[in-house]
């Protein structure tokens, strides 16, 4: 355990009139990217507890496509997770030709990315156009998820 301080950026929810806090925790609990959204508890003391932590991608960081598609194919496939690692989604490759790009500009004719569907297969797969929200992820895959 290693006491860590962070810049307070903005509160979501309670008070706390200081710009800074730090707490004990193990390192490895915490994503390593430069903003993070921390869930922490106060004790009786006034000291704090580490809950969770997750990596905050500020909105001007975040790559993602709107587009009007056509079908070219979309397949299952069994993902590559880390071991001891547990996947619940129904997993696809997907491949479109983008007829319209609605927001972003994506640089191909074709758009290629990974569908997880957590129910099924993805409902937009019966259809030969569509209008799509893909997110390009940290690992620089497209991505669209389901839940």
């Amino acid at each position: 355990m290693v006491k860590i301080e962070y810049k307070i950026l903005s509160i979501l929810d309670g008070t706390y009139d200081k710009d800074t806090l730090s707490f004990y925790i193990d390192l490895s609990s915490i994503p390593k990217a430069k903003r993070v959204q921390l869930y922490l508890s106060q004790n009786q003391n006034n000291e704090y507890s580490f809950l969770l932590a997750s990596n905050l991608i500020p909105k001007e960081e975040t790559k993602f496509y709107v587009f009007v598609g056509k079908k070219i194919s979309i397949a299952p496939f069994k993902p590559q997770i880390p071991e001891g690692s547990i996947i619940r989604d129904n997993t696809f490759k997907a491949k479109y030709k983008i007829i319209q790009n609605v927001y972003g500009s994506y640089s191909s004719e074709t758009i290629e990315f990974e569908v997880y569907d957590h129910y099924d297969e993805p409902k937009f797969s019966y259809f030969n156009h569509v209008l799509l929200y893909v997110q390009e992820g940290n690992d620089g895959k497209l991505c669209l998820r389901i839940s």
